[in-house]
């Protein structure tokens, strides 16, 4: 029996992993493979959210898709062949992650993140693939809302009302209130 795990890195200065194996001798043949590359053409829808805090309001649209070549892609094939594909920006934000299902059907979660570098929006598998509007958003989405000082004052998860929160003076949450107690 193989009692150790095992890597292999990548020949660069970078010396990412290209390969894993667990322990033991059956997983010899079943390693976790990773393969790092760019996003292409039309491969990542591109959302933008935009928060003003002097009446909490905020907006996502879609814009197109991300240009050739300004995401990291990162392809993760686990044991059992699955992948999941990981699109990162420049700032090293998740913006998708893909689970490839099939060669033509996918599950795409996309995080958006607006004009401050806060994530905004996730947007889940079922709303990635349908028209956005008020309700897929509210009903699908996940939003979040957050002050100066960068706390999450008010998050609405899917098919729920919006929740607030309320912080002391040392950033600790001192009430939180949902659609119901509002």
């Amino acid at each position: 029996e193989k009692i150790f795990s095992e890597k292999t890195f990548e020949n660069s200065p970078s010396e990412r992993v290209l390969q894993q194996k667990t322990v033991g001798t059956s997983w010899e043949s079943h390693p976790l493979q990773y393969n790092y590359a760019f996003n292409t053409t039309d491969e990542v829808k591109k959302y933008i959210a935009t928060f003003d805090y002097t009446n909490l309001t905020a907006n996502i649209t879609l814009s197109g898709h991300h240009a050739v070549n300004t995401l990291q892609k990162n392809t993760i094939i686990d044991e059992d062949g699955g992948q999941t594909i990981e699109y990162k920006n420049s700032d090293d934000q998740i913006i998708l992650i893909k689970k490839v299902i099939s060669s033509t059907e996918s599950a795409d979660t996309y995080y958006v993140y607006n004009q401050y570098g806060q994530l905004a929006y996730i947007i889940p598998p079922l709303a990635s693939a349908a028209t956005m509007d008020d309700n897929v958003l509210n009903l699908l989405c996940y939003q979040f809302k957050y002050d100066k000082k960068n706390r999450v004052i008010e998050k609405k998860l899917p098919g729920k009302g919006w929740e607030f929160m309320v912080y002391d003076k040392s950033d600790h949450v001192i009430m939180t209130q949902d659609s119901s107690l509002r």
